[in-house]
């Protein structure tokens, strides 16, 4: 999403949200407790994810990005991500990243 204001004030809405349990700074877009999003500007669609989930498809995504970018090779990539090679290992393990796609 586009942030309309400097890193300050997302810093500080962010401690909102995770104080209060809810943000409303995306216009007719709310993030509720829970962390679900919810998008009522769209008439068309009422779509909810929770939080934990977006970030998760987010990490999977990254990683096997960065996996492809160096070839599938682990140690750079964990080094890119600035994570432990242990770490990216749990990781593939948990989003179930057996081999690199296009190798």
């Amino acid at each position: 999403y586009d942030w309309p204001g400097n890193v300050r004030e997302l810093i500080n809405t962010m401690h909102r949200y995770v104080t209060l349990g809810e943000v409303d700074f995306l216009g007719e877009q709310t993030i509720a407790p829970g962390g679900e999003i919810s998008n009522f500007g769209d008439n068309t669609r009422h779509e909810k994810i929770a939080l934990d989930q977006a970030v998760a498809d987010s990490e999977k995504t990254t990683i096997l990005s960065t996996l492809k970018n160096y070839d599938g090779h682990k140690t750079k990539t964990a080094a890119a991500l600035g994570i432990s090679r242990a770490t990216l290992f749990n990781k593939m393990k948990k989003y179930g990243i057996r081999t690199i796609p296009g190798t």
